[in-house]
């Protein structure tokens, strides 16, 4: 008798849960024209005449957020928590550098003159140009790594080549604007 009893509930209670809409996972919010990352506390400035297009999860257990340009040139931050001791930032820097051809599609190169060691908010950092072809149209993509030893950012954004001043300038204004902690 009791088993009795206990099914329908238990059938009940899949069929309550089974039925609700899961909620969608925030990653994070905006709020006076700044995002911030929940998971990283990394926080950026939108200018006011971009669009923040949303946020969601990523390859290598990150999270992206993208915003439009006043260009319309998309501008893509990654980031995830990454403990590292601040000896190890430039070699974990330059590894970066080296597995990104890995990740993109056949041809895409690294201008070699193009890579900067850099500074942003105190943290170390490296940035490059790309060149690769999609349908036929030559393509750069600038890419900007950040390590803080707590956290790694990596701005992005890919444009036609005869914009890669545009896309730089774009790319650079959001980085600018990171509190990495």
């Amino acid at each position: 008798m009791r088993l009795k009893l206990m099914i329908p509930i238990a059938l009940s209670l899949l069929v309550a849960v089974g039925s609700a809409e899961p909620a969608p996972q925030e990653l994070g919010v905006v709020e006076n024209g700044r995002y911030r990352n929940y998971l990283t506390n990394v926080e950026l400035t939108i200018p006011g005449e971009w669009v923040f297009k949303g946020d969601g999860p990523a390859s290598g257990n990150g999270q992206m957020a993208m915003f439009e340009s006043d260009s319309g040139i998309t501008v893509r931050v990654w980031m995830r928590p990454l403990v590292e001791a601040a000896e190890d930032i430039p070699m974990g820097l330059r590894s970066l550098l080296e597995q990104k051809p890995s990740m993109r599609p056949e041809g895409w190169k690294i201008r070699s003159a193009s890579v900067q060691n850099r500074s942003l908010s105190d943290h170390l950092g490296l940035s490059a140009v790309a060149d690769y072809v999609q349908d036929g149209t030559p393509m750069v993509e600038y890419d900007f790594w950040v390590i803080s030893g707590k956290t790694h950012v990596f701005f992005f954004g890919q444009a036609e080549e005869d914009k890669l001043e545009t896309l730089q300038a774009d790319v650079e204004r959001v980085a600018k604007s990171a509190l990495i902690p």
